[in-house]
């Protein structure tokens, strides 16, 4: 008899995602509560965000040492980070079958962050498991659930909660304190988005930007603030001219917002993949400034124009040994709450 083969899950991000979770987690048998489920779920999904700098660090010397990338077999060998060891002994008092069953319920809750053509959700699948699995199944936390995420998004709708002219603004006034600024101006090249944007790495102009500020004070699972970011121009938030702001008194609330920023890579949170790995390009932007860097021309500025003295941040991969940066959609960072 041939076996069928596996069919892919389609589910909408708002709605089929977190219900497929929270029929992952009834699978659970411990004789746990469905508030103990739901903690455990969180913390194994936080440790599993908080290890993977290390992975990617891991998969790179492996890569580096060996010359070809490592096997999955390979990877499940790697040892724990150090830092993170404590925290997997508690996670790993949890039968291996339900492990099994959060990592796959993470899956899920990756998955959902993402639309087909690539671009974020801004689904909160974390507090839709929270408020329905929680609030219905121990009488001890009824009472507690959170504004539905699609009145949160009109709301920001509502209220025109970023405006991109307000972030071109504050970026526009933060660059110019920049030294490599100043040389675009006296060159007379053109300051296309992309090439304000790279002036914004300089130190002088980070220094003094001003971010537009988004405060939830009593944030829940951090909804009000993904409705906010699906507003927003996401250039503006993934340079930090965005910065988000919540606040409650559950500490697993605030767990699940910080979870939700970093999922979606607010704030400059979550991973930036600027791991060493051989054989991946640098990044366009990165290649720019290398080019500034080494005295190069970069494109479209005259040639007779040397950069040589010119002093830009580089990546945090080093540029002179001519190692390179594998690309991700997050950067690495703290929640401010």
């Amino acid at each position: 008899m041939t076996k069928k083969p596996a069919v892919a899950l389609h589910l909408d991000p708002y709605d089929g995602a977190y219900r497929e979770v929270i029929k992952i987690i009834e699978r659970c048998y411990e004789g746990h509560s469905h508030h103990e489920l739901v903690n455990g779920l969180l913390d194994f999904v936080e440790y599993q965000l908080d290890r993977i700098p290390s992975l990617w660090n891991q998969i790179g010397e492996y890569t580096r040492l060996n010359g070809s990338a490592p096997s999955q077999q390979d990877v499940s060998r790697f040892p724990e980070p150090s830092e993170l060891s404590d925290r997997w002994k508690r996670i790993k008092e949890w039968k291996a079958d339900t492990l099994g069953l959060f990592a796959q319920a993470f899956g899920i809750i990756l998955a959902a962050t993402q639309n087909a053509d690539g671009s974020y959700t801004y689904a909160d699948v974390l507090g839709e498991v929270y408020e329905e699995y929680v609030y219905h199944g121990d009488a001890k936390w009824k009472g507690q659930f959170f504004t539905p995420q699609h009145i949160c998004y009109l709301m920001a709708q509502l209220v025109q909660a970023i405006q991109e002219n307000e972030a071109l603004e504050r970026l526009d006034r933060a660059i110019a304190h920049s030294r490599f600024y100043q040389v675009f101006k006296l060159m007379g090249a053109d300051m296309t988005l992309e090439r304000k944007l790279l002036t914004l790495k300089d130190p002088d102009a980070m220094a003094h930007l001003d971010p537009i500020t988004v405060c939830d004070p009593a944030c829940g699972s951090g909804r009000m603030l993904l409705g906010y970011a699906r507003c927003a121009p996401r250039w503006a938030i993934e340079h930090g001219i965005v910065a988000f702001y919540g606040v409650d008194i559950d500490q697993r609330c605030v767990q699940m917002t910080r979870l939700n920023v970093r999922l979606y890579g607010l704030n400059n949170t979550g991973y930036g993949f600027d791991t060493v790995v051989p054989g991946i390009d640098i990044t366009e932007e990165f290649s720019q400034m290398l080019r500034i860097r080494q005295g190069n021309i970069p494109d479209g500025l005259p040639a007779e124009v040397t950069l040589v003295d010119v002093d830009v941040p580089l990546p945090r991969s080093s540029t002179k040994s001519r190692k390179v940066a594998l690309t991700g959609r997050f950067t690495q960072g703290t929640l401010p709450i």
